[in-house]
Protein backbone atom coordinates (compact mmCIF):
# COMPACT_ATOMS: atom_id res chain seq x y z
CA UNK A 1 0.00 0.00 0.00
CA UNK A 2 0.96 3.58 -0.56
CA UNK A 3 2.21 5.74 2.48
CA UNK A 4 -0.75 7.38 4.34
CA UNK A 5 -0.62 11.17 4.34
CA UNK A 6 -2.58 14.24 4.94
CA UNK A 7 -5.71 14.45 2.45
CA UNK A 8 -4.95 10.68 1.41
CA UNK A 9 -7.36 7.64 2.78
CA UNK A 10 -4.03 4.94 2.27
CA UNK A 11 -6.10 2.98 0.06
CA UNK A 12 -5.55 1.78 -3.30
CA UNK A 13 -8.47 2.30 -6.09
CA UNK A 14 -8.90 -1.11 -8.43
CA UNK A 15 -7.51 -0.23 -11.43
CA UNK A 16 -10.90 0.15 -13.90
CA UNK A 17 -11.74 3.45 -11.98
CA UNK A 18 -8.13 5.02 -12.85
CA UNK A 19 -9.58 3.95 -16.46
CA UNK A 20 -12.91 5.88 -16.79
CA UNK A 21 -15.37 7.50 -15.02
CA UNK A 22 -16.09 7.30 -11.18
CA UNK A 23 -20.01 6.91 -11.10
CA UNK A 24 -22.44 7.89 -8.34
CA UNK A 25 -23.90 4.65 -7.94
CA UNK A 26 -20.14 2.49 -7.48
CA UNK A 27 -20.15 2.09 -3.69
CA UNK A 28 -16.23 1.12 -4.14
CA UNK A 29 -15.59 4.47 -5.00
CA UNK A 30 -16.45 6.29 -1.97
CA UNK A 31 -14.18 6.69 0.89
CA UNK A 32 -11.28 5.62 -1.26
CA UNK A 33 -8.43 8.05 -3.21
CA UNK A 34 -6.65 6.69 -6.60
CA UNK A 35 -3.65 4.22 -7.12
CA UNK A 36 -1.24 7.53 -7.66
CA UNK A 37 -1.99 6.94 -12.31
CA UNK A 38 -3.70 9.39 -13.87
CA UNK A 39 -7.26 9.92 -14.47
CA UNK A 40 -9.20 10.06 -17.47
CA UNK A 41 -10.46 13.18 -18.10
CA UNK A 42 -13.37 14.33 -20.58
CA UNK A 43 -14.93 17.34 -20.83
CA UNK A 44 -18.34 17.89 -19.96
CA UNK A 45 -18.28 14.49 -17.60
CA UNK A 46 -17.52 13.69 -13.94
CA UNK A 47 -14.16 12.78 -13.25
CA UNK A 48 -11.25 12.23 -10.93
CA UNK A 49 -8.71 14.35 -11.39
CA UNK A 50 -4.72 13.35 -11.84
CA UNK A 51 -3.69 12.43 -8.46
CA UNK A 52 -5.53 9.96 -5.44
CA UNK A 53 -8.15 12.54 -3.54
CA UNK A 54 -9.83 11.91 -0.39
CA UNK A 55 -13.45 11.16 -1.49
CA UNK A 56 -14.03 11.59 2.47
CA UNK A 57 -14.13 15.08 1.28
CA UNK A 58 -16.89 15.39 -0.93
CA UNK A 59 -20.43 14.58 -0.28
CA UNK A 60 -21.42 12.27 -2.44
CA UNK A 61 -19.87 12.45 -6.07
CA UNK A 62 -16.43 13.60 -7.30
CA UNK A 63 -15.74 16.94 -8.97
CA UNK A 64 -17.05 18.24 -12.54
CA UNK A 65 -13.64 19.32 -14.07
CA UNK A 66 -12.33 18.55 -17.40
CA UNK A 67 -8.69 19.49 -16.57
CA UNK A 68 -6.13 16.64 -16.34
CA UNK A 69 -3.78 17.63 -13.74
CA UNK A 70 -0.63 14.86 -14.20
CA UNK A 71 0.94 17.64 -15.94
CA UNK A 72 1.69 21.08 -15.21
CA UNK A 73 -1.33 23.59 -16.20
CA UNK A 74 -1.14 27.59 -16.48
CA UNK A 75 -3.67 29.44 -14.50
CA UNK A 76 -4.39 32.93 -15.89
CA UNK A 77 -4.88 35.56 -13.99
CA UNK A 78 -8.32 37.90 -14.74
CA UNK A 79 -7.96 41.71 -12.53
CA UNK A 80 -9.13 44.22 -14.64
CA UNK A 81 -12.34 45.34 -16.45
CA UNK A 82 -10.56 45.45 -19.54
CA UNK A 83 -9.63 41.86 -19.20
CA UNK A 84 -13.41 40.94 -18.90
CA UNK A 85 -13.73 43.28 -22.43
CA UNK A 86 -10.70 40.94 -23.91
CA UNK A 87 -12.11 37.31 -23.27
CA UNK A 88 -15.94 38.60 -24.14
CA UNK A 89 -14.60 39.38 -27.91
CA UNK A 90 -13.18 35.87 -27.61
CA UNK A 91 -9.51 36.21 -27.85
CA UNK A 92 -7.70 33.19 -28.57
CA UNK A 93 -5.76 31.83 -24.90
CA UNK A 94 -2.71 30.04 -24.04
CA UNK A 95 -3.60 28.87 -20.79
CA UNK A 96 -5.42 26.02 -18.93
CA UNK A 97 -7.38 27.99 -16.83
CA UNK A 98 -8.94 31.34 -16.00
CA UNK A 99 -8.85 32.59 -12.51
CA UNK A 100 -11.13 35.37 -11.89
CA UNK A 101 -10.07 37.60 -8.37
CA UNK A 102 -13.66 38.68 -7.95
CA UNK A 103 -11.74 41.16 -5.00
CA UNK A 104 -10.52 42.97 -7.72
CA UNK A 105 -13.53 42.98 -9.73
CA UNK A 106 -15.86 43.46 -7.05
CA UNK A 107 -17.83 46.41 -8.66
CA UNK A 108 -17.98 44.04 -11.42
CA UNK A 109 -18.80 40.89 -10.02
CA UNK A 110 -22.04 40.25 -12.37
CA UNK A 111 -20.70 40.92 -15.25
CA UNK A 112 -17.46 38.85 -14.24
CA UNK A 113 -19.52 35.97 -13.44
CA UNK A 114 -21.45 36.61 -17.12
CA UNK A 115 -18.12 36.21 -18.59
CA UNK A 116 -17.57 32.70 -16.23
CA UNK A 117 -20.61 31.43 -17.41
CA UNK A 118 -19.50 32.09 -21.32
CA UNK A 119 -16.36 31.19 -21.68
CA UNK A 120 -15.15 27.67 -22.22
CA UNK A 121 -12.13 27.75 -19.94
CA UNK A 122 -12.44 26.33 -16.69
CA UNK A 123 -12.96 28.89 -14.25
CA UNK A 124 -10.49 29.43 -10.41
CA UNK A 125 -12.92 31.85 -8.54
CA UNK A 126 -10.84 33.55 -5.93
CA UNK A 127 -12.47 35.98 -3.35
CA UNK A 128 -8.68 37.23 -1.90
CA UNK A 129 -8.82 38.16 1.75
CA UNK A 130 -6.80 42.10 2.82
CA UNK A 131 -3.85 40.63 4.83
CA UNK A 132 -3.10 37.89 1.97
CA UNK A 133 -2.73 40.51 -0.86
CA UNK A 134 -6.40 40.93 -1.48
CA UNK A 135 -7.93 43.71 -2.73
CA UNK A 136 -11.29 46.09 -1.89
CA UNK A 137 -11.12 44.91 1.88
CA UNK A 138 -14.00 43.02 1.79
CA UNK A 139 -14.93 41.45 5.20
CA UNK A 140 -15.41 37.98 5.44
CA UNK A 141 -19.22 37.83 4.93
CA UNK A 142 -18.54 39.98 1.53
CA UNK A 143 -16.21 37.19 0.88
CA UNK A 144 -18.41 34.62 1.22
CA UNK A 145 -21.15 36.22 -0.74
CA UNK A 146 -19.36 36.98 -3.31
CA UNK A 147 -18.21 33.03 -3.77
CA UNK A 148 -21.21 31.48 -3.12
CA UNK A 149 -22.75 33.65 -5.57
CA UNK A 150 -20.76 32.21 -8.08
CA UNK A 151 -19.89 29.05 -7.00
CA UNK A 152 -21.36 27.24 -9.57
CA UNK A 153 -19.43 28.13 -12.17
CA UNK A 154 -16.29 27.17 -11.15
CA UNK A 155 -13.96 24.06 -11.45
CA UNK A 156 -11.81 25.50 -8.66
CA UNK A 157 -12.24 27.86 -5.60
CA UNK A 158 -9.43 29.21 -3.78
CA UNK A 159 -9.39 30.67 -0.41
CA UNK A 160 -6.80 30.87 2.19
CA UNK A 161 -5.56 28.09 4.56
CA UNK A 162 -6.25 31.30 7.06
CA UNK A 163 -9.77 31.67 6.26
CA UNK A 164 -10.44 27.57 6.04
CA UNK A 165 -9.26 27.32 9.41
CA UNK A 166 -11.49 30.49 10.66
CA UNK A 167 -15.09 29.45 12.17
CA UNK A 168 -16.83 32.35 9.56
CA UNK A 169 -15.73 29.58 6.80
CA UNK A 170 -16.48 26.34 8.75
CA UNK A 171 -18.93 25.12 6.42
CA UNK A 172 -17.26 26.10 3.13
CA UNK A 173 -15.08 23.25 1.74
CA UNK A 174 -18.49 21.14 1.81
CA UNK A 175 -20.12 24.13 -0.43
CA UNK A 176 -17.32 24.02 -2.50
CA UNK A 177 -17.37 20.01 -2.90
CA UNK A 178 -21.05 19.92 -3.65
CA UNK A 179 -20.69 22.61 -6.08
CA UNK A 180 -18.44 20.06 -8.31
CA UNK A 181 -15.35 22.05 -7.73
CA UNK A 182 -11.89 21.38 -6.37
CA UNK A 183 -11.23 23.49 -3.12
CA UNK A 184 -7.22 24.96 -3.26
CA UNK A 185 -6.36 26.21 0.39
CA UNK A 186 -3.35 28.65 -0.07
CA UNK A 187 -1.00 30.60 2.06
CA UNK A 188 0.82 34.15 1.00
CA UNK A 189 3.88 35.63 2.04
CA UNK A 190 4.68 38.92 0.24
CA UNK A 191 7.36 39.93 2.55
CA UNK A 192 9.37 36.94 2.62
CA UNK A 193 10.79 33.10 2.50
CA UNK A 194 9.06 31.79 5.69
CA UNK A 195 11.01 29.35 5.99
CA UNK A 196 10.75 25.26 4.79
CA UNK A 197 9.00 23.94 8.46
CA UNK A 198 6.50 27.11 7.93
CA UNK A 199 5.43 26.16 4.39
CA UNK A 200 5.14 22.31 5.42
CA UNK A 201 2.76 22.82 7.97
CA UNK A 202 0.99 25.47 5.82
CA UNK A 203 0.57 22.64 3.06
CA UNK A 204 -0.25 19.82 6.23
CA UNK A 205 -2.40 22.38 7.46
CA UNK A 206 -4.04 22.81 3.80
CA UNK A 207 -5.13 19.35 3.47
CA UNK A 208 -6.17 18.31 6.79
CA UNK A 209 -8.89 21.71 6.52
CA UNK A 210 -10.45 19.60 3.23
CA UNK A 211 -8.61 21.28 0.72
CA UNK A 212 -7.85 18.98 -2.84
CA UNK A 213 -4.59 21.33 -3.08
CA UNK A 214 -2.22 22.95 -1.02
CA UNK A 215 -1.01 26.43 -2.51
CA UNK A 216 1.92 28.50 -1.29
CA UNK A 217 3.55 31.90 -2.92
CA UNK A 218 6.11 33.18 -1.34
CA UNK A 219 9.34 35.61 -2.26
CA UNK A 220 11.98 33.97 -2.75
CA UNK A 221 15.64 35.59 -2.82
CA UNK A 222 17.82 33.14 -3.08
CA UNK A 223 18.60 30.14 -4.40
CA UNK A 224 18.64 27.70 -0.93
CA UNK A 225 15.39 28.83 -0.47
CA UNK A 226 13.77 27.76 -3.80
CA UNK A 227 15.37 24.52 -3.31
CA UNK A 228 14.07 24.09 -0.25
CA UNK A 229 10.65 24.90 -1.91
CA UNK A 230 11.18 22.43 -4.67
CA UNK A 231 12.08 19.85 -2.03
CA UNK A 232 8.58 20.13 -0.40
CA UNK A 233 6.68 20.00 -3.92
CA UNK A 234 8.67 16.84 -4.64
CA UNK A 235 7.24 15.14 -1.33
CA UNK A 236 4.06 15.71 -2.12
CA UNK A 237 4.32 14.73 -5.40
CA UNK A 238 5.27 11.89 -5.43
CA UNK A 239 2.95 10.60 -2.63
CA UNK A 240 -0.04 11.33 -5.25
CA UNK A 241 -1.07 15.09 -3.56
CA UNK A 242 -2.03 18.19 -5.75
CA UNK A 243 0.46 20.86 -4.85
CA UNK A 244 1.21 24.27 -6.28
CA UNK A 245 4.11 26.29 -5.39
CA UNK A 246 5.68 29.35 -6.62
CA UNK A 247 8.03 32.19 -6.42
CA UNK A 248 7.37 36.35 -6.02
CA UNK A 249 10.18 38.74 -6.18
CA UNK A 250 13.65 38.53 -7.71
CA UNK A 251 13.89 34.80 -8.81
CA UNK A 252 9.85 34.64 -9.25
CA UNK A 253 10.12 33.80 -12.77
CA UNK A 254 12.64 31.02 -12.44
CA UNK A 255 10.59 29.59 -10.09
CA UNK A 256 7.70 29.57 -11.56
CA UNK A 257 9.39 27.39 -14.26
CA UNK A 258 11.43 25.18 -11.85
CA UNK A 259 8.47 24.58 -9.55
CA UNK A 260 6.35 23.67 -12.50
CA UNK A 261 8.67 20.80 -13.19
CA UNK A 262 9.20 19.39 -9.99
CA UNK A 263 5.75 18.52 -9.83
CA UNK A 264 3.03 22.07 -9.12
CA UNK A 265 0.33 21.54 -10.69
CA UNK A 266 -1.21 25.02 -11.10
CA UNK A 267 1.20 27.69 -12.76
CA UNK A 268 0.36 31.11 -12.36
CA UNK A 269 0.74 33.59 -14.76
CA UNK A 270 -1.36 36.92 -16.13
CA UNK A 271 -4.18 37.43 -18.54
CA UNK A 272 -2.52 40.78 -19.77
CA UNK A 273 -1.57 42.92 -16.52
CA UNK A 274 0.80 41.27 -14.08
CA UNK A 275 -0.91 41.29 -10.57
CA UNK A 276 2.25 39.74 -8.22
CA UNK A 277 6.05 40.51 -8.43
CA UNK A 278 7.86 37.67 -10.61
CA UNK A 279 5.28 37.16 -12.71
CA UNK A 280 5.18 36.08 -16.31
CA UNK A 281 2.77 36.71 -18.51
CA UNK A 282 0.44 33.38 -19.23
CA UNK A 283 0.93 33.11 -22.75
CA UNK A 284 4.73 33.17 -21.79
CA UNK A 285 5.10 30.63 -18.84
CA UNK A 286 2.73 27.88 -20.92
CA UNK A 287 5.14 28.05 -23.75
CA UNK A 288 8.25 27.68 -21.47
CA UNK A 289 6.63 25.12 -19.41
CA UNK A 290 5.96 23.36 -23.05
CA UNK A 291 9.29 24.05 -23.77
CA UNK A 292 11.02 22.20 -20.68
CA UNK A 293 8.68 19.26 -20.72
CA UNK A 294 9.42 18.51 -24.20
CA UNK A 295 11.90 15.77 -24.83
CA UNK A 296 14.55 15.66 -27.22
Amino acid sequence: PRPRGAGDSGYDLPRRHAEGLIRPDDASSRGLAGNGGAFFVEPGNRAVLAYPIDFRHFPSFPPDVSIDLSSPRVVATVTRPEDLTFLDAGATLSCDVLEYRLDDLTALADEAGATMAAHASPTLLTVRRPDEGGAGGLSDEERLALYHRHLTKASFVDTEIASLGSASFSGFPAAVHGAGALLIGSYHDFTGFPGRDLLADKMAEAFSLGADVAKVAVVINEMRDLFSLVELVEYHHARGRLVSAMGMGPLGKLSRLVLASAGSCLNYGYLRTPNAPGQWSAADLSNLIKALSTKH
